[in-house]
């Protein structure tokens, strides 16, 4: 029963700017747009639409009093958020507010009964602090119980001890004030509360909430007040020489110039605007303050009929919103504009400013691709492979900014399909340095595909399923692309290569050098010469392919396509690949989508989440143990998993550290509900590691002398301390394993980082470290740092050693230069070790490290692990594998296992998942 309905009245309030999402805007000038009612607009199909780009909607509406359209946008979104929770209070409480205005008695009808079982369900809760009292007293205004409400109100500051806690509830009450629109009384206590921040000292904060009095002032029509309390905030602000203090000083003027306008003081009011215009070239030119500074000044100037001098300033305000990319301000102003030239008799003028704007955008994009059509069949026969594959994108993106969509969807498709021939030629030629330029270039595109896609028009949503299957390919092609072509392949085969493939990869090379000097001059001479070149290349890359398993890998790898890896599907699969669209910088506009591919048909697409939420969730202690968070994943997808028993998944960085196959829908969890494999790409479906070794071995490492006499309960580097149970832990899997597989083991001082070096070409099938582990970066570490950050402790790792190479820490950097090519699987029984940097190309810590050694599958943990549990699940773990069961059904039932124990709590058998463990 939180009262967050305050945010979104201050929005549709237009007393702060809110930037909605790109998705409603677009909705949203689509739906006024003429071309239909709006009221047929909105019964249409919005099933793809997510709540949030509804809700900015409904607000864009509200703004513009249209609260029937306000109203239907807000209803659309209340189906599409989770019951009872934050989003469903905040929609209630805007649909209160609209139903209010559209006085519609069926529509107040359904709402109650809506808000009366919300109600009983929220005030059957306890309530004995000010908190809850203020809560309380937020939800009786609302239900227009004024004396209730006072009570509860006096009830909270009686509860109030300090100042800073009165402050707490006047503020808060005097936004569920300005929410409701009693600004008045909303004005008197932001006034209430600058008093006390003066008491307090704050000068910075006084200001601030008289600004805030001053703004309420000026919606409830008290001008005069408004103008004084501006005054007082000006004055106060005066003195903060900071930059944010000459922000804030710069918002209080226009507030000030907006009071003394309402008060007719044009000329006064024009004083202030151009003072705040002053402040703002001084401190702040070229942003969004100068724009609305300058926009200030000139609807005075129309005001005042100084029309010619209004033009100016106007301009010069919707040029800099343009360039800021400001559309929702650009499109105001543009219209003040117009206005100003309609009052100045320039009607023609003013008629074809918007035909005009529109015309000079789809002129260049007409330009644009009349000369990359024109010139294609020359880029493709005479020009590089790269320079022919990003033509082929410029054309996709003129069709799509030209509305053109299934001209821009078959172009995106022959994009993709030739960028995996470029990458393949160019990234085996190339230093790692301008492998990573190459394909950044190309993951640029990529973004700007996905975000194309999201902004989509609602109009013609019925075009996705044509970009869909291009998006799933982008898919396969990125992730983890430079983990997966074999990052450092000159290296690899310099070390492995005989002489004869040595030479044959440099006589490739210098074939390939010739070839780009002989593109750089068009000619059909040379055109010759690059095809006798190519073919050339052609023999010798098979040579190379048949004689070094590295190059095939690569290769075969960057070919496989959406419709590969159907092939490898039965009718009870599905593959999931997942991506994030970011459309601004916020989280709650990035949003993940899951493309869904079974044995038929093509692929699918389905809103997941956004980045927000799923921070949100990582927080959750209860995140596996609690059904409420599995719809935030999973249900959104349930259709498409209707009669399948097979899930293969590949995360995206945002669902990296968050083990999604547990959640649970409280019954049991999605691991156990269907055959789960998590994969770094559902491409893994389709390669074949002929190199693992077939030979049943086993290397342990574990209990394991830190060089102290410490004991540590949990697995994290936090100490290095003896863990208690590792012996045990090792102990037990040698018992269950020993009459099945050949075992090394590595204790005590034994568990060297030297001897762990020496596994480098000679593979264990299986290896398993049970120590410390950790990830001491966070998420924007850069990739080499984060690499070096991610480690296990090995024995003497307390030790003071100058020798990098034998102080007891194992970095990912230092596992990524091994050959662990015929290790199948690797078990990481330690704290965070499936954790890491995160990048376009992946995450970059320890499960890196051993994928770029070659190893092909993991068990590792996202969260810190507890000694004594996690010593008991993997003993029960590896009497699964002694019988012959999968390393899936292994897991599932040695965590079935320890929840039989006591150790029921997600904590305890959840931290640790499987990668790429198919069979």
């Amino acid at each position: 029963m939180k009262r967050l309905f305050l945010l979104i009245a201050m929005m549709v309030s237009g007393i702060a700017a809110y930037a909605q999402t790109d998705k409603a805007k677009e909705m949203y000038a689509e739906a006024t747009s003429g071309k239909v009612p709006v009221e047929e607009y909105l019964s249409g199909d919005f099933a793809s639409v997510d709540s949030i780009s509804m809700h900015d909607m409904a607000v864009m509406f509200y703004k513009a009093n249209d609260f029937v359209s306000a109203g239907t946008c807000w209803e659309i979104a209340l189906g599409k958020v989770k019951k009872h929770g934050k989003a469903y209070e905040q929609i209630i409480n805007c649909l209160s507010l609209v139903y209010d205005e559209n006085a519609n008695p069926e529509k107040f009808q359904w709402l109650f009964q809506v808000i009366e079982e919300h109600n009983k369900y929220e005030l059957s809760k306890p309530c004995n602090d000010y908190k809850c009292k203020l809560e309380r007293a937020q939800y009786y205004i609302v239900q227009g119980e004024e004396v209730q409400a006072k009570t509860l109100i006096k009830e909270s500051l009686d509860l109030c001890e300090t100042d800073e806690q009165f402050i707490e509830v006047e503020s808060a009450y005097a936004r569920i004030l300005f929410d409701i629109r009693d600004f008045e009384s909303a004005a008197q206590y932001y006034f209430s509360v600058a008093e006390r921040w003066k008491k307090l000292g704050d000068n910075e904060k006084y200001a601030s909430s008289m600004y805030f009095s001053a703004q309420n002032y000026l919606l409830s029509g008290k001008y005069s007040i408004a103008e004084d309390n501006s005054r007082k905030a000006v004055e106060a602000a005066k003195v903060n020489t900071s930059e944010k203090g000459k922000n804030d000083y710069v918002i209080y003027l226009a507030c000030l110039g907006d009071a003394l306008y309402c008060r007719q003081k044009y000329a006064e009011a024009l004083d202030v605007y151009k003072q705040e215009m002053n402040e703002c070239i001084e401190s702040f030119p070229n942003t969004e303050s100068h724009a609305d500074a300058l926009q200030d000044v000139g609807k005075v100037m129309v005001r005042t009929k100084q029309f010619d001098e209004a033009k100016k300033f106007l301009q010069q305000a919707c040029d800099l919103y343009k360039g800021l990319g400001l559309d929702s301000k650009y499109s105001n102003t543009y219209g003040e504009l117009v206005i100003c030239l309609r009052k100045a008799g320039e009607n023609d003028a003013a008629d074809s400013m918007e035909q005009e704007a529109d015309n000079k955008r789809k002129e260049v994009w007409q330009r644009l691709l009349d000369s990359e059509l024109e010139s294609l069949p020359v880029t493709e026969k005479y020009l590089s492979s790269m320079v022919y594959t990003n033509s082929l994108n410029t054309i996709a993106g003129c069709y799509f900014g030209l509305d053109k969509y299934k001209d821009a969807a078959h172009y995106y498709a022959l994009y993709t399909e030739n960028i995996r021939d470029m990458l393949r030629e160019k990234f085996l030629l190339l230093t790692d340095k301008d492998r990573i330029r190459v394909w950044n270039e190309q993951q640029q595109n990529f973004d700007d595909f996905r975000y194309n896609i999201a902004v989509l028009p609602d109009s013609e949503t019925e075009l996705v399923p044509l970009f869909v299957p291009t998006l799933y390919d982008m898919e396969l092609i990125s992730k983890g692309i430079m983990l997966n072509s074999v990052i450092e392949f000159e290296k690899v085969l310099e070390r492995n290569a005989d002489k004869k493939l040595l030479d044959v990869y440099h006589k490739i090379k210098k074939n390939q050098q010739q070839i780009d000097e002989l593109q750089l001059v068009a000619s059909d001479d040379n055109l010759q010469k690059v095809l006798d070149l190519k073919r050339d290349n052609t023999s010798l890359q098979k040579e190379l392919m048949t004689g070094c398993a590295v190059y095939g890998d690569y290769t075969e790898y960057l070919s496989i396509t959406w419709r590969d890896v159907q092939k490898k599907l039965g009718p009870d699969d599905v593959a999931i690949e997942f991506t994030t669209v970011s459309l601004s910088p916020l989280n709650k506009d990035n949003y993940v989508l899951a493309l869904i591919l079974a044995s038929t048909g093509e692929p699918v697409m389905s809103v997941v989440s956004t980045k927000a939420i799923l921070n949100n969730l990582k927080s959750k202690d209860d995140l596996y143990d609690n059904s409420q968070y599995y719809q935030f994943i999973w249900g959104f997808m349930e259709k498409h998993l209707a009669g399948k028993k097979r899930v293969y998944f590949a995360s995206d960085n945002n669902l990296s550290d968050i083990a999604i196959e547990y959640l649970t829908d409280g019954s049991q969890t999605f691991f156990e509900k269907y055959e789960v494999y998590r994969l770094s790409s559902t491409k893994e479906l389709c390669r074949n590691y002929s190199e693992a070794s077939d030979k049943k071995t086993i290397t342990l490492f574990g209990d394991i002398d830190y060089n102290t006499d410490r004991v540590s309960d949990t697995k994290s580097l936090s100490s290095f301390g003896k863990l208690k149970y590792s012996k045990d832990e090792i102990d037990g899997i040698v018992s269950k394993v020993r009459k099945v597989y050949e075992f090394s083991r590595y204790d005590g001082r034994k568990a060297s980082e030297a001897q762990f070096r020496k596994l480098s070409g000679n593979n264990p099938q299986i290896l398993h470290i049970s120590s410390h582990g950790e990830y001491w970066g966070d998420d924007k570490t850069p990739e080499e740092e984060a690499m070096d950050n991610s480690v296990i402790a090995l024995s003497g790792a307390n030790s003071i050693l100058t020798d990098a190479s034998n102080d007891g820490i194992i970095t990912a950097h230092d596992v990524a230069q091994m050959n662990l090519r015929q290790c199948d699987f690797v078990v990481l029984s330690a704290c965070n070790t499936g954790l890491g940097g995160k990048s376009a190309d992946g995450i970059f810590g320890l499960q890196r490290g051993f994928k770029n050694a070659g190893v092909h599958s993991l068990l590792m943990s996202l969260k810190p692990v507890y000694d004594e549990s996690t010593s008991k699940l993997m003993i029960a773990f590896y009497n699964g594998l002694a019988k012959g069961k999968s390393k899936r059904q292994s897991l599932l039932d040695a965590q079935s296992e320890i929840k039989a124990m006591g150790y029921s709590e997600g904590k305890y058998w959840a931290p640790f998942i499987l990668l790429d463990a198919i069979e």
